[in-house]
């Protein structure tokens, strides 16, 4: 299955599909999320942790599993603190990632994309599969992103004189 995964995703990945796609959902969480946290900063003379308000974003993906194994397993046992929030989540992300799953497949009719998730599609793939090596995707980027973020901030600062250029 990785091997599977990895080839329809290479495709896609090397495309200007992909720089397009980042670049949208960058300004769109740029302007719905990040921005209004700066100038709420800014507004409040007040200094942020950067990389911590770009990991923010990364964290809404993440729940954590609880202190300790036995605890753990009551909790889960239980469905609550925790693991009750873990199982919400869970729940929450599949459901999202199946409605962009059942989106594209309705559209694929229509339009021929050159998307990742169209390639899955059009590889016959089962929908769990499908559904999981998304979430995976979703995943694998999220601390590499804060972090090249962060980095970029921290290099805008050193070079002012770009900031014109923009």
């Amino acid at each position: 299955m990785w091997s599977i995964q990895r080839k329809l995703a290479s495709h896609v990945i090397s495309a200007m599909s992909l720089r397009e796609f980042v670049a949208k959902v960058l300004e769109d969480e740029a302007e719905s999320r990040l921005i209004p946290i700066l100038y709420g900063a800014a507004e409040n003379d007040r200094i942020i942790d950067m990389q911590e308000v770009l990991r923010s974003f990364r964290d809404l993906f993440h729940v954590g599993c609880g202190a300790g194994f036995d605890v753990w397993r009551l909790k889960r046992a239980l469905n609550v603190g925790l693991e009750k929030e873990l199982k919400e989540a869970v729940k929450l992300v599949r459901g999202s990632v199946d409605e962009m799953i059942w989106s594209k497949e309705e559209s694929m009719d229509s339009d021929s994309s050159n998307d990742l998730l169209s390639k899955f599609l059009e590889a016959g793939l089962d929908g769990e599969l499908v559904r999981n090596m998304v979430i995976s995707f979703l995943m694998a980027g999220t601390d590499s992103t804060s972090a090249a973020v962060t980095w970029l901030f921290w290099l805008l600062t050193g070079h002012r004189k770009l900031k014109n250029r923009w």
